[in-house]
Order: C-alpha cells, then sequence, then structure tokens
C-alpha cells in the first residue's frame, strides 16, 4: 500500500492522494505518520475531504457485503435490523461505566470532582 509521509507534505490534494491518505485511516492500526498528518499538518477542509472520501468507501464495502449476502442472508440481516429499530425503550450506550458517583469512586480509585473530596 502506498503511503503518504508528513515530510512530502504541502501535496495537491488530488483524488489519488485522497485515496491514498483515505486508505492510511482506515488501517486497523493507525501509523505514526497518519497521526501527524491528520493532526499537525491537514486543514479542516482537507480533513473534511478524505472523511467524505472514507465514508463513500465505507458505503461500497457495505453495499458489496450486501450483494455478497444469499437471499436468506438478507432476509435475516434485514429481520435483525427491525428487531433492534422497534426495541428502543432500553439505552444499553455508556455499558461498564459506573452510574453513581460511589461507583465511579470504587472502581476508579478517585474522585472525579477532584482530590480535596478523596477520602
Amino acid at each position: 500500500m502506498k503511503i503518504i509521509k508528513p515530510e512530502d507534505f504541502p501535496i495537491e490534494m488530488s483524488s489519488e492522494n485522497i485515496d491514498i491518505l483515505a486508505s492510511m485511516a482506515l488501517e486497523d492500526v493507525i501509523s505514526e505518520e497518519w497521526r501527524e498528518i491528520t493532526f499537525n499538518i491537514l486543514t479542516d477542509e482537507q480533513n473534511t475531504l478524505i472523511n467524505n472520501r472514507i465514508s463513500e468507501i465505507q458505503r461500497e464495502d457495505s453495499k458489496q457485503r450486501w450483494s455478497s449476502l444469499s437471499p436468506k442472508e438478507q432476509a435475516e440481516e434485514k429481520q435483525k435490523i427491525e428487531e433492534s429499530m422497534k426495541d428502543q425503550s432500553t439505552f444499553i450506550g455508556n455499558m461498564g461505566e459506573p452510574e453513581t458517583l460511589e461507583e465511579f469512586k470504587r472502581r476508579r480509585g478517585y474522585d472525579p470532582r477532584g482530590s480535596k473530596y478523596d477520602k
């Protein structure tokens, strides 16, 4: 895979370079080069271009995955989605996070309000 290094900047934001940067962002393990580029070199507009390309790539991958499923698998997938959309009564976000101040102190060992409350 081709990469762009921080020392290669400034570069023209051509579609080829945007594709390279998007593929760098989509790697399973984010490289130090990508961190340096995205946090310290790219402007907000350039990051937006790359993020839009990432979204396009993910949509294409999703469509390709969907078309590779058999009709039976597609029906099962649709059913799972519909069931999860119907049951919106329970919020299961923030799983594993402490719900109370006492639980937070017990798990983390300190008071989030500051050291003067630690006892």
